[in-house]
């Protein structure tokens, strides 16, 4: 296949994905999977990658293999510790991601990839002739429709991508309806030119007028507050999206918040111990799959005032033999540690980095949490070890930050809070079936109780279903901060 001739795929549990087979030029081999094919079929105009990633909508995930020369150290350590087999000395995978929460793969998105890494190749023997055809003489194939009788996943093709299918994809999106600003504004400004627009005009003259108008429109669309959005602009909006939380951007972090403020944060206190204890033994003993060692673990949760076994993984009982993925909290202050920088595992053990030496000074504590905080929001998957993901959540987690000040300043419950901290995008693509869970169940599970854990939320039980209110604890406003000021124009 050429990688236009890229294949819609629905899964069962109704996910979708445009499928770019790679390797038509002979020189990267692999699957490139988006969730939006206006993605995949607008790089193809885009003059070099970083252009093509900037202007991506929806998340993409690929595989591609590469000869062991070129694999990373890290990496074939990986592999050896795994056993993994290699299809041969060309074949060393290599995963990447864009637009996905925290940067890694989640688990719905990497079994949807692993899916298709067998169904595509299915498909292509299935249809074999109709593509080489197509490609030999240019000419469309006849539409395909086909189930995967592995998979159950639905692939549908109709002739290789050109630039009339990707303008046909953005036709058919609901932000081109008749009502929406953006079109009228588009209507409006082709409508004056043509009425300003002189004999003597040219196409270049005509299209910079209107890219003047449109211009103007655009930025009073952005500046002007939407209620849906909590009453902030679409440029506010866009400002909380910046990855950025050091101060530079909307979002800013109290990093210089005075130890007796946060005693008693949970978070806060499961990391601290878990350094001092790998400073007090020079390291933290590390197994094989890279987890801290039976011992470690039953001191450290003990240390930290954690139950065993306990958390979402427990072996059960008769076992004998506590793993850190026993003991969740144990398990996710030692993953933070590390994503953090204040702990790196090298050969069997857990060294304390010097970054978190100096983090262990009381003087540094409101560092130590602003990191934390930071961690967990930034490059923490928020939904790691469930079973539900909601990658859209995680991407507008500043917008719920900003509004739980005055959304949670009562006791309110999650079905309460969600449509307003939460915004119309990410709710659209909240899990559906077969998830058992809502999206304030979610909300609540995923975040909510995660803000709790770090002092920015109080919670109550009520003795009737659902069970728990949330209220903004006093820290919540002493530690965030929004500079609204700062959003930059999106147009």
């Amino acid at each position: 296949m050429s990688n236009l001739q890229a294949p819609r795929a629905t899964l069962v549990d109704g996910r979708e994905w445009s499928a770019c087979v790679l390797g038509a030029a002979g020189e990267v081999y692999g699957l490139a999977l988006y969730t939006s094919a206006a993605d995949l079929f607008g790089s193809m105009t885009c003059e070099t990658p970083e252009e093509a990633f900037d202007a991506m909508r929806g998340r993409m995930v690929s595989v591609t293999f590469q000869s062991l020369k070129s694999v990373p150290s890290a990496a074939r350590k990986e592999l050896a510790r795994g056993g993994w087999r290699m299809a041969g000395p060309t074949a060393y995978p290599d995963l990447m991601t864009s637009n996905t929460a925290g940067g890694g793969v989640s688990r719905a998105d990497a079994r949807d990839l692993v899916a298709l890494l067998r169904a595509i190749p299915r498909f292509v023997g299935a249809h074999a002739a109709a593509l080489a055809e197509e490609e030999r003489t240019g000419v469309p194939c006849a539409p395909i429709a086909w189930a995967d009788p592995e998979s159950g996943a639905v692939l549908r093709y109709a002739g290789e991508a050109t630039e009339a299918a990707f303008e046909d994809e953005w036709q058919d999106d609901d932000w081109l309806d008749d009502e929406d600003p953006i079109r009228r504004a588009i209507a409006a400004a082709v409508e004056q030119v043509g009425r300003e627009a002189g004999p003597d005009a040219t196409a270049d003259d005509v299209l910079a007028r209107v890219n003047e108008l449109l211009r103007d429109s655009m930025g009073e669309l952005n500046a002007a507050p939407q209620r849906e959005l909590g009453g902030l602009s679409p440029a506010q909006v866009y400002g909380l999206m910046e990855p950025e939380w050091d101060g530079t951007g909307v979002v800013r972090l109290r990093r210089d918040l005075p130890a007796p403020a946060l005693v008693g944060v949970p978070v806060l206190e499961r990391v601290r111990r878990l350094l001092e204890l790998a400073e007090e033994l020079g390291g933290l003993g590390r197994t094989q799959a890279g987890y801290l060692k039976v011992a470690v673990v039953r001191e450290a949760a003990a240390r930290a005032g954690v139950g065993v076994p306990g958390g979402l993984h427990a072996s059960g009982p008769g076992t004998g033999r506590t793993r850190e993925l026993d003991v969740w909290p144990v398990h996710e202050a030692r993953t933070l540690a590390e994503l953090a920088e204040l702990l790196r595992p090298r050969r069997a053990r857990f060294e304390l980095t010097r970054a978190g030496r100096e983090m262990l000074q009381a003087s540094r504590a409101g560092e130590l949490f602003a990191l934390l905080f930071d961690t967990c929001f930034r490059r923490f998957n928020i939904f790691y070890g469930g079973y539900f993901e909601w990658p859209e959540l995680q991407h507008q987690i500043a917008f719920t930050l900003w509004r739980l000040g005055d959304a949670a300043a009562e006791w309110s419950r999650p079905a309460d809070l969600m449509h307003d901290v939460v915004l119309p995008f990410a709710l659209e693509h909240a899990p559906g079936e077969p998830t058992a869970l809502g999206p304030d169940r979610l909300l609540d599970r995923y975040v909510l109780r995660r803000l709790e854990d770090f002092g920015l939320l109080e919670r109550r039980e009520t003795g009737r279903r659902p069970d728990r209110e949330y209220r903004a604890a006093p820290l919540l406003r002493q530690f965030l901060h929004f500079d609204l000021s700062r959003a930059r124009p999106t147009w």
